[in-house]
């Protein structure tokens, strides 16, 4: 399981992002290509096999634990594509692509 905790102003928030007035045009590019970047990253993680959620700043932390934890426990245990905490070498590869 991945968990991707973002935050508001870097990661464009719908609740709370903003954009800064001075080089508005810069700032709205940059945190676009992050939201396509966070998007795509997501969609490869899922592609691989891994569960993933997307926990925010601003979320209550009790909460997203909380949903870590459930999500954790309703997956199968005895799976073959079960995973370990430990990537394999394809996996760190792929982390390395994102970044």
């Amino acid at each position: 399981m991945v968990v991707d905790v973002r935050g508001c102003f870097w990661h464009g928030c719908s609740d709370h992002g903003t954009i800064p007035k001075s080089n508005w045009e810069r700032w709205s590019e940059k945190l676009e290509a992050n939201r396509r970047r966070d998007a795509d990253t997501v969609h490869k993680l899922e592609e691989a096999g891994w569960l993933t959620l997307v926990v925010w700043e601003h979320d209550d932390l009790v909460a997203a634990a909380d949903e870590v934890e459930a999500l954790v426990r309703s997956r199968p245990e005895n799976i073959e594509s079960q995973r370990s905490t430990v990537l394999n070498r394809k996996e760190v590869q792929l982390w390395q692509s994102m970044w």
